[in-house]
């Protein structure tokens, strides 16, 4: 009895090692980049990347020189503005003469598709201006909803539509 208990303990132990060896890791052929991390087979990307094996930056898309019409509360405007890296981080990018501010640069972060540019003062001219707006990317097309607010303390409320060049 006590070697039949034996065997039944030696072949349930080997079957058992047998079915755990035969489980592969879904992660073991899987490279993510940039910081990401395999679960379960697929990357999961750090912040500022995407696609399959983390290996693009968000910000890519935005960057780019688009040609921008706005209807803000004091008119229409058309202007030409450039999208480029920031060295504050893989998520920042710079706006440069945004809001037809020739001059001006403007500091935004990117998630996905959105662009977030964050309450900010900056200096035009010798004098202090203020934006604050979200925007979204869509193929070639960014849409920004922006407050602009002037040296004197009034605000415009606009909406851009940039076409990348």
């Amino acid at each position: 009895m006590k070697t039949l208990q034996k065997l039944s303990l030696m072949l349930f132990t080997l079957v058992t090692l047998s079915i755990v060896s035969c489980t592969e890791d879904p992660c073991a052929d899987v490279s993510c980049l940039n910081g990401g991390t395999c679960i379960e087979g697929t990357c999961a990307c750090a912040a500022g990347y995407e696609g399959a094996d983390c290996a693009t930056e968000q910000r890519a898309k935005f960057i780019s020189t688009y040609n921008f019409n706005e209807s803000c509360t004091s008119g229409t405007y058309n202007y030409t503005c450039n999208i480029g890296t920031s060295s504050s981080g893989v998520t920042k990018v710079l706006l440069t003469n945004f809001a037809a501010l020739t001059g001006s640069t403007i500091s935004a972060t990117v998630s996905g598709t959105t662009l977030n540019i964050a309450q900010q003062n900056f200096s035009l001219n010798g004098q202090n201006w203020g934006i604050v707006g979200t925007g979204q990317i869509n193929g070639s097309l960014l849409t920004i909803t922006y407050t602009l607010t002037f040296p004197d303390n009034s605000t415009d409320a606009c909406t851009a539509t940039g076409t990348k060049q």
